[in-house]
């Protein structure tokens, strides 16, 4: 599991990733942070830079037999031009990468929309090879203060404040309804979680989703059965976490109507 934050100054950003799931006791929902450093130490006390995260995890992946030139990478962020960044790392460090993403950083591939990745490994290597990256995404502002960037997660939160979750099934917000179902899962009405807590959930929901694909579900005997990914001739990794951007005072995100294209 990671975390990520990344400061940012005059437009560009520096993301780092450590340990994002911690269970800490309910300390995420109730902290108070002065500035952006302050809220990075207490929510994640261990958090290192994306780059540097992506070139380790490289190099110990390297050992296991994945390398750029064989691997076939998938990446799901949520869908934020903040998170524009570290997709671009992605590609730089593993080429190409597929994008899987969803709102909030859920994965948006199914099944069948597996199955077709699958297709893509590249070829003439002794084994298949996949490395599975999925990062929900969490603002926070030079101040401490704690922001969603695309909304889904506060908007939830939203609905938790009032008792009140709607969960009929509404074509033209499938997304957000299917993420609100699996959010349910795992928060039920009661004290509502901090946007911190709530990202750290849709991580586990990430890691969760891509193992049942992947692997299937585990039956009787702790045989895993159903799974996408043939694992006889295929070698899998999956890295789950959470990336935190700041975002300070000066570069407060304008109105959706007057945003700017990343740089």
């Amino acid at each position: 599991m990671g975390a990520g934050c990344s400061r940012g100054g005059k437009g560009q950003s520096v993301s780092r990733f450590g340990d994002a799931t911690e269970e800490r006791g309910g300390e995420d929902d109730h902290y108070e942070a002065a500035s952006f450093e302050d809220a990075m130490e207490k929510l994640f006390p261990q958090s290192f830079e994306a780059q540097d995260w992506l070139d380790t995890t490289q190099v110990i992946l390297g050992t296991r037999g994945f390398t750029k030139e064989n691997s076939l990478a998938c990446v799901s962020v949520c869908r934020d031009f903040l998170a524009l960044r570290l997709v671009q790392q992605v590609n730089d460090t593993w080429g190409g990468a597929v994008n899987g993403s969803s709102i909030a950083g859920f994965l948006a591939l199914g099944k069948t929309g597996l199955s077709t990745l699958l297709s893509n490994a590249p070829p003439g290597y002794d084994r298949d090879r996949y490395v599975f990256i999925a990062m929900p995404h969490l603002a926070i502002s030079a101040s401490g203060t704690l922001g969603s960037p695309e909304g889904l997660l506060g908007r939830f939160r939203k609905e938790l404040e009032k008792g009140k979750v709607e969960l009929a099934e509404d074509p033209l917000d499938s997304e957000y309804c299917a993420a609100k179902q699996k959010l349910l899962q795992k928060h039920n009405f009661g004290p509502v979680p901090s946007l911190a807590t709530l990202t750290k959930t849709a991580a586990v929901i990430a890691e969760e989703t891509l193992e049942e694909l992947i692997f299937g579900t585990k039956g009787e005997g702790g045989v895993y059965k159903g799974g996408v990914v043939p694992t006889e001739t295929a070698d899998v990794t999956v890295l789950v976490g959470v990336q935190v951007r700041c975002v300070p005072v000066h570069l407060q995100p304008p109105p959706p109507a007057m945003r700017s294209p990343p740089e």
